[in-house]
């Protein structure tokens, strides 16, 4: 008998940590959906990689700005026609650095829109259509409770907080739907903006310091956990956060 088709659809998913969780989650079984804003060759590109490796018909790319609602429902209506999405992982985040002195009206909205508005109604139009067991994963970060949050990352931090409290509120809403949701938060990880940032052996030695382990994480050790949550072994775990961070925070 043929295994019965599951769909996972990651956000903000053609590069970077996204494109780590789908690569993850492919490998676990999943026909996975790749959203991109404006990166399509990225996209594209892992989709057909995800093809070769695991067959045809197994990635499909949407383009979408969850800042646009119709382009919300744009990505939900081509996941839903894909299959059974068993599991969304919501990834997709802005980060502009803003100071209290110079930020504006837009700059928020922009912020809220992209981090937390877009993904609430992403979940509104998926959830009715998720079976039972399914799981919804929202991406927070370290930065809402850690010590060292710059104060550059004003409504970055402020929306990933709202995240979490939504993932936790919703976990009561979706619970008697058998509909799990849970919350994970990435420490520092190696990636573009790792790349980007630190330029110097001194900020080197402070991204890798703020782990007592001394090291960075890395994007595949986030996405092993996405796949715990999408999985069965998680079926009994709803509401949680679970920091990704070497314990950098405790």
């Amino acid at each position: 008998m043929t295994a019965a088709k599951k769909v996972a659809v990651v956000t903000g998913s053609s590069r970077g940590l996204g494109a780590a969780i789908i690569r993850r989650l492919a490998q676990d079984g999943f026909h996975v959906v790749i959203n991109y804003k404006s990166t399509r060759a990225a996209g594209e590109a892992l989709a057909e990689d995800i093809n070769s490796q695991y067959g045809e018909g197994r990635a499909i790319v949407v383009q979408a700005d969850l800042t646009c609602f119709d382009d919300v429902k744009k990505l939900a209506e081509a996941s839903i026609a894909f299959g059974a999405v068993t599991c969304l992982c919501l990834n997709a985040a802005h980060s502009p650095l803003t100071c209290l002195d110079t930020v504006t009206p837009q700059v928020y909205d922009d912020v809220f829109n992209a981090n937390v508005k877009g993904h609430v109604f992403l979940i509104q139009a998926l959830a009715s259509h998720m079976p039972p067991q399914s799981s919804i994963v929202t991406i927070s970060s370290s930065v809402t409770r850690q010590s060292t949050t710059p104060a550059n990352l004003l409504f970055y931090t402020a929306s990933k907080g709202a995240l979490e409290q939504i993932t936790r509120t919703l976990a009561k809403e979706l619970g008697p739907k058998q509909i799990r949701i849970n919350t994970i938060s990435p420490g520092p990880i190696l990636g573009e903006h790792y790349w980007q940032v630190v330029t110097t052996p001194e900020k080197k030695a402070l991204w890798e310091n703020f782990s007592p382990m001394k090291r960075v994480g890395e994007e595949a050790e986030v996405a092993a956990v996405v796949s715990f949550f999408a999985g069965p072994d998680s079926r009994w775990v709803s509401g949680q956060e679970i920091r990704v961070d070497g314990g950098a925070v405790v």
